[in-house]
């Protein structure tokens, strides 16, 4: 893969209209990357100028949205609550230098426990050759994604000894691009 990027939602103008009213998107950029986010719903969208990927953050679900802010050239800030767990957390979202975006998230309650957090929220995009790739019990896997004869059941990133790699990645074959 010649990049990895962990991306998300087009949106086409600069403003959008609530309630009447007119609201400004918040955009970083860095890179040939840019991350426009939608400052009342929290849904974003990265594209890469490179390959030309945009990726598109779906709704929020069991995470509410609470507001974004610009916290440094490359940086946003995002205020969530998370109401499987009931906790309040933030996710200082960086543009890296190497076009990569990262999500670090951080709770004032430091022991506070965060059970199936669903964030970032579910991420579209359209590969044109994609693949799934994910550590399955020890066992590496490489899933096209038009291959339906994998069981559908609840994945296991872990084995008899502890978590070997907790993580799960999409990729484009014809691109060299993807997140995980």
């Amino acid at each position: 893969m010649k990049n990895i990027v962990l991306s998300c939602l087009m949106i086409a103008a600069s403003a959008f209209t609530v309630c009447g009213q007119e609201a400004k998107l918040l955009k970083v950029q860095r890179n040939g990357l840019s991350l426009v986010i939608n400052p009342v719903n929290g849904i974003f969208k990265i594209n890469h100028a490179l390959n030309q990927r945009v990726w598109t953050s779906m709704p929020y679900h069991k995470v509410a949205f609470k507001k974004v802010e610009v916290v440094g050239e490359n940086q946003l800030r995002m205020f969530l609550h998370d109401s499987t767990s009931n906790n309040e957390f933030s996710s200082l979202i960086t543009l890296e230098s190497d076009s990569s975006i990262s999500f670090l998230l951080d709770m004032p309650e430091k022991a506070g426990k965060i059970d199936q957090l669903i964030f970032p929220p579910a991420i579209s995009t359209n590969y044109e050759d994609g693949a799934l790739v994910f550590c399955y019990r020890s066992g590496g896997i490489n899933l096209k994604q038009s291959d339906t004869s994998f069981p559908v059941k609840r994945m296991m990133v872990y084995d008899n000894i502890g978590l070997d790699m907790p993580w799960i990645g999409v990729y484009d074959a014809i691109k060299g691009d993807g997140m995980m």
